[in-house]
């Protein structure tokens, strides 16, 4: 018997959609199974973890940070100012305050210091300890013996996969510090790659570091 090519759709788009309920009826199910699983709950145990981490690091950098502030100030740098990879050649100072009061894995290497009125800003190294290069560079801003707040304006990583350095240049104008900071990055892995990304940061004379948009 013929079926008409009307009645050949009518079947086609009937057994289409059986097919698509059916699939969906599947799908929920396996949702479920899989939000009840022990991986799915392993997953959800090790991101509280690490945002744990996270946030305790941030508070024990903190801590860090406001103690070395108070460190003797030694080599002051004068705006407007440039600090490249070179930088990580050079001696820097340190602080007997920091070692002995402190057990962290990193380590910190002070390049100097800014004078923005009526602010500082301290240019530190911070290198974790790691069996591959990772120091960054943070700009830390205080008045007095007060950390007021701190902000990483720099990269200087190496590893099998990527290799980071940047190129920081500062100036002031009126009553802001900019802070233009240049990364060039050799991506060795996946995909071999070189990409630059530039950033910029600002100062105000409360010693607030944001993000410039």
């Amino acid at each position: 018997m013929m079926i008409s090519s009307s009645i050949r759709r009518l079947l086609l788009l009937l057994v289409g959609g059986m097919i698509v309920v059916l699939a969906a009826c599947d799908s929920a199910p396996v949702d479920k199974r899989y939000l009840e699983s022990e991986d799915y709950k392993q997953f959800r145990k090790t991101q509280k973890e690490e945002y744990v981490a996270q946030v305790d690091n941030r508070r024990t950098l903190e801590k860090y940070l406001n103690t070395l502030v108070q460190c003797k100030k030694t080599t002051e740098l004068s705006f407007p100012l440039q600090i490249t990879k070179n930088v990580l050649k050079k001696e820097g100072g340190n602080c007997g305050a920091l070692t002995n009061y402190f057990s962290t894995g990193f380590k910190v290497k002070m390049v100097g210091y800014s004078f923005f009125k009526p602010i500082f800003i301290r240019w530190v190294l911070l290198q974790r300890e790691t069996v591959y290069k990772n120091i960054e560079l943070l700009a830390v801003t205080h008045k007095g013996t007060t950390m007021l707040d701190f902000q990483k304006v720099g990269k200087f990583r190496k590893n099998l996969s990527q290799n980071i350095s940047t190129d920081i240049r500062v100036s002031q104008k009126g009553d802001f510090v900019y802070i233009t900071s240049v990364s060039e990055r050799n991506l060795i892995y996946p995909i071999e790659q070189q990409q630059v990304i530039t950033n910029g940061y600002i100062v105000n004379r409360n010693g607030k570091v944001s993000i410039q948009q």
